[in-house]
């Protein structure tokens, strides 16, 4: 899925400025979607090619939660998985 998505955004011609706006936004927001289901910092960053600190950074500016929602409602939310052999 990320790998979709970041080679999405590298063949992405943008028009305009506002364009490019809601694409980084949108980038973003991905980002932050991952980091929801528990997903680390450098496993994102590595992931996006983009330094945590500025997804972290840039998260905060679109007003996005950068955390790890740790409730059951979180159906995203990652789990892990046991071996039950």
């Amino acid at each position: 899925m990320v790998k979709a998505i970041r080679d999405f955004y590298a063949y992405h011609e943008e028009s305009d400025e506002d364009s490019e706006k809601s694409a980084e936004e949108t980038l973003i927001a991905a980002a932050s979607r991952i980091k929801s289901m528990g997903l680390t910092d450098e496993s994102i960053s590595r992931a996006f090619g983009i330094p945590a600190t500025t997804l972290r950074r840039k998260s905060e500016q679109y007003g996005l939660f950068w955390c790890t929602d740790k409730s059951p409602d979180n159906i995203d939310r990652y789990k892990k998985i046991i071996n039950c052999e």
